[in-house]
């Protein structure tokens, strides 16, 4: 074999060689491709579920934010009529006729009345409640009935406070709107949050 056998064998041989190493690599890079592509693909998916997951998440975040806002809103609207009718019920019964008023502050007070010796404090510018009114109640109050009108009024616009000595018990008709009105909210609430 001359020499240019020899190099020519040993160029072949190393291209078989590369040749056999780049096959061999070949399929590695195969292998290496299918698993990153496996991987990737569970990689895809994972995060396909993850961004469901925020998307429900957020998406439930955002309703619970807009109910939440809603019921707020009807909680106000609900309150602004409530005490759009308190007024209204202030106003009206203080337009009572003197018989329908002198009526509902005859029930107030005899269910107000402790002892019977109270003093019934008016407003000052009450003039439908007057001795005669007292004398009147106390008739039904029999053995009870010592109410006073007292000599000093108050600020109370309608309704009347019964004292004796440090205890009152305040039946102004805002007084007593105002509880109302609070009573009320409260089964609104219940209604609402209950």
């Amino acid at each position: 074999m001359d020499a240019n056998q020899v190099v020519e064998k040993i160029l072949a041989q190393g291209r078989a060689e590369a040749e056999k190493i780049k096959a061999q690599a070949d399929e590695k890079i195969k292998a290496l491709k299918e698993a990153c592509g496996e991987e990737l693909s569970k990689y895809r998916q994972e995060t396909q579920r993850l961004a469901r997951i925020a998307g429900e998440e957020k998406k439930n975040r955002v309703l619970a934010a807009a109910r939440i806002a809603i019921a707020k809103e009807i909680t106000e609207a609900k309150r602004n009529l409530l005490n759009t009718v308190i007024e209204k019920t202030g106003r009206n019964i203080k337009s009572l006729g003197d018989s329908e008023y002198l009526s509902i502050m005859e029930g107030l007070i005899l269910r107000s009345v402790k002892t019977g010796n109270e003093e019934v404090v008016i407003d000052k510018n009450e003039k439908r409640i007057n001795e005669n009114f007292i004398r009147n109640v106390n008739q039904k109050l029999a053995d009870r009935g010592n109410l006073r009108l007292a000599s000093d009024r108050a600020d109370i616009k309608a309704g009347f406070i019964l004292r004796q000595g440090k205890v009152r018990s305040n039946a102004a008709l805002d007084v007593l709107l105002k509880e109302a009105c609070g009573q009320l909210e409260g089964r609104l609430a219940e209604q609402l949050f209950g």
